[in-house]
């Protein structure tokens, strides 16, 4: 086995990894006015520049990988000592990942399920959701990673009114309690 710097590996690879993402992705990620890192890899997450995020109320980057175009995409959430997020509600589930950091999310247009967090954990966000995350501690950020199939939604419903207010409360369908509880009902 042969092992290549990854700049190396690109230049011979470059039809394949630098496919196009849907035109109404570029769009929307182009507006959001944060980093936007197009990479095969991340070397030093917690290096990477953010930018304020009108969308969420804190602080984003987008990280889109290489061969992954059209798919999914990973959105960077930093949140501020204290911080928390406007109130979210899309079409899209998000797999969260907590990078550095303590905090809770809060889930449905009434805060009606509300679960802590800290570094290391792994959670889902169903789709049509409302949520937001909130950072408990005051002196230091959390860091979030949320892999999501935006790329995709955009592409096909081709709608960013529908994909970002999409008029849909799943979780009001759901027994909230136990949906996120350790001996909840699995779905």
């Amino acid at each position: 086995m042969t092992i290549v710097p990854a700049e190396e590996y690109l230049a011979d690879h470059d039809d394949v990894f630098h496919a196009e993402f849907p035109a109404e992705y570029v769009a929307w990620r182009d507006g959001e006015g944060v980093p936007v890192y197009e990479e095969l890899f991340v070397e030093d997450l917690y290096g990477l520049e953010t930018g304020d995020w009108d969308r969420t109320g804190e602080r984003g980057a987008i990280v889109n990988f290489h061969g992954s175009q059209g798919l999914n995409d990973i959105q960077l959430q930093e949140l501020t000592p204290g911080g928390r997020t406007d109130r979210q509600h899309h079409f899209y589930e998000e797999l969260v990942y907590v990078a550095e950091g303590t905090g809770a999310t809060v889930i449905g247009d009434e805060d009606e399920t509300t679960f802590e967090w800290s570094e290391g954990a792994l959670f889902y966000i169903p789709r049509a959701t409302p949520f937001r995350h909130v950072n408990l501690d005051p002196d230091d950020r959390a860091l979030l990673l949320a892999s999501t199939p935006l790329p995709l939604q955009l592409f096909l419903n081709k709608s960013e009114e529908f994909v970002f207010d999409p008029g849909l409360n799943y979780w009001a369908e759901m027994e909230a309690a136990d949906f996120y509880a350790a001996d909840g009902t699995i779905y």
